[in-house]
């Protein structure tokens, strides 16, 4: 009887130390890094893909920005802030790129590449594990980027270290990677979009900022892979952090959402930027122009210092992503000008006209805008064999864009006289 009991007791306490050897070995600790200097201590739960807790704070003041609330880390932002990191899950073709990388989830990969990215300089590593920042830097070591744009954009099995990217950094549903040419690194953006305009209207939306000097990235257009792709410049640096709208409004703000362009506007003048006005005046007008439906916190962000955190410029602003009504069918599109509506901010199915006082016309000559319908005619017809655009739908977008200058130039002729 004794000995069974023992036997029994024996098999229970063995059960509960197998039970917590594999709880130890879901959890794990990792260091958050920024650039050289280790920030926090953290454990982080491999089954559930979670942060679980932060163990030890190092160097608050290298602490990511939107993390915190009133003065204290916050596991929901911190976990917030690590699932931004990641190709999100809606992503197009996600399945086909981690089965080409041989990795079985995207929180995998994440790890896998101790979470690097081109976006800013924060990465992580498991804790007594002797990595430096010299080894995993973007700008200091060579990743094979071509290898990993081949299994985003085809699919096509890649070599294991393929995974370790700072391209596994990238939001948004198209198919993205880095590459790198001459020494400087460049985005290739694919489409989501039925029509596949996506990368024409990227091409857009730079082509105007060109012509009117704005604040804004510029665009080029490629054949990859049989694909139509945008091809645009990462705006930023070795010791720069891109920090989006989203976080930035949280840091000053316990109700982000709750605010407003004006707030945005101020926010940055409160840290010196120069034209901050003006600057959000080129992104309002584009998304005006192009009738960008949302116009969302995380398609906005702030270049900051990131060695001292000092605010530098609001990055141009970029994501011209179903503008211009590449989600519309042809049937809805002869009066989509008139109904269209957007979101931006905590706003949302905003008329577009709701966006005008905020746009400074005496800033822009507008008459540069008069050859653009017939250049974006022209780059629609040269690639509609990728697109698959019948000439009815050309017309349609091309009479689109004839009809928002004019709109502009109807709005600059009001808000002149306003302004007098």
């Amino acid at each position: 009887m004794a000995g069974e009991y023992v036997g029994n007791c024996s098999t229970d306490c063995f059960s509960v130390i197998v039970m917590n050897m594999k709880l130890f070995r879901k959890k794990k600790e990792f260091v958050l890094m920024h650039r050289k200097t280790p920030v926090i201590l953290f454990a982080y739960d491999s089954s559930s893909h979670e942060v679980t807790s932060i163990i030890e704070t190092y160097n608050p003041m290298h602490l990511p920005i939107g993390i915190q609330k009133g003065g204290k880390i916050q596991i929901t932002l911190f976990n917030r802030w690590m699932k931004e990191r990641m190709i999100p899950e809606t992503a197009y073709g996600l399945q086909e790129t981690l089965s080409a990388l041989s990795v079985s989830n995207r929180n995998d990969l994440l790890m896998k590449a101790y979470g690097i990215s081109l976006c800013d300089t924060y990465w992580f590593v498991e804790n007594g594990q002797h990595v430096n920042w010299m080894a995993v830097s973007p700008y200091h070591h060579d990743y094979d980027l071509s290898g990993f744009k081949k299994a985003r954009f085809t699919g096509e099995s890649q070599p294991a270290s393929t995974a370790i990217s700072p391209s596994i950094m990238l939001s948004g549903n198209q198919k993205k990677a880095w590459v790198k040419e001459n020494g400087q690194f460049l985005l290739d953006k694919g489409n989501d979009d039925p029509y596949q305009m996506d990368p024409i209207h990227h091409w857009l939306a730079g082509r105007i900022a060109g012509l009117l000097d704005l604040h804004a990235c510029r665009y080029e257009l490629e054949i990859v892979e049989g694909q139509l792709i945008s091809v645009s410049p990462c705006f930023t640096k070795e010791h720069t952090d891109a920090v989006t709208v989203q976080s930035v409004l949280s840091s000053v703000s316990s109700r982000p959402y709750q605010l407003s362009i004006d707030a945005y506007i101020h926010s940055l003048e409160e840290h010196g930027i120069k034209d901050a006005k003006k600057k959000i005046s080129d992104m309002l007008l584009l998304d005006y122009l192009l009738l960008k439906p949302d116009r969302k916190l995380t398609d906005m962000a702030v270049e900051i210092d990131a060695r001292n955190g000092q605010w530098l410029d609001p990055v141009p602003a970029y994501s011209f992503s179903h503008t211009l009504g590449s989600l519309i069918p042809d049937t809805d599109m002869e009066n989509h000008d008139h109904h269209a509506t957007c979101n931006l901010f905590n706003a949302s199915s905003l008329s577009f006209e709701s966006l005008l006082p905020y746009i400074r016309f005496d800033d822009y000559d507008f008459s540069v805008l008069k050859q653009i319908p017939l250049e974006y005619g022209n780059q629609l017809v040269e690639y509609r064999e990728s697109t698959g655009m019948d000439n009815h739908r050309i017309e349609l977008q091309y009479q689109l864009i004839y009809n928002r200058i004019r709109s502009v130039f109807k709005a600059a002729r009001i808000y002149h006289r306003k302004l007098q």
